[in-house]
């Protein structure tokens, strides 16, 4: 189930990239459903908070018609920043799939770390790794063709 559900992040991370985002998907599922789906909109959308972790949390919302996702799992094809790992927690997000790491800007396996700080109020069960190879071909495959232009 890990995979399929990594697979249609993959296919969202896909469509940013097709419209010159930088390509993150992101996937909400609930009982083995999914209920939201994102990717990345943030110059498109001409907003910094349009990550598709953040989406996908505003539209999982919507359709539970709730501010928590308790019993909800997120698919992301790269590992979160710390905004989207607020909202993670404040969601109540019950476990964080992560396909492959941001050395950057990523906050839970790099940075602040963020879900090892004590006084964070939510912390889900995070897997990482999830399709690694695939998540990371997508981040290289589009800053390389950036930097051939």
């Amino acid at each position: 189930m890990t995979n399929k559900f990594m697979q249609v992040a993959i296919e969202c991370a896909m469509k940013a990239s097709n419209i010159n985002e930088i390509p993150v998907g992101a996937v909400i599922t609930l009982n083995s459903n999914i209920i939201a789906t994102s990717y990345n909109y943030v110059q498109n959308g001409k907003n910094a908070v349009f990550h598709a972790e953040m989406l996908a949390i505003i539209s999982a919302c919507q359709y539970l018609s709730s501010k928590t996702l308790v019993n909800c799992d997120l698919y992301t094809t790269l590992e979160p920043c710390y905004m989207c790992l607020g909202a993670i927690a404040n969601a109540k997000i019950r476990r964080l799939y992560i396909g492959c790491e941001d050395e950057r800007y990523g906050g839970v396996l790099n940075g602040l770390q963020v879900f090892k700080n004590g006084n964070i109020n939510h912390k889900p069960e995070i897997y990482c790794g999830i399709m690694e190879d695939e998540c990371k071909k997508i981040i290289q495959d589009f800053f390389q063709k950036l930097r051939n232009k």
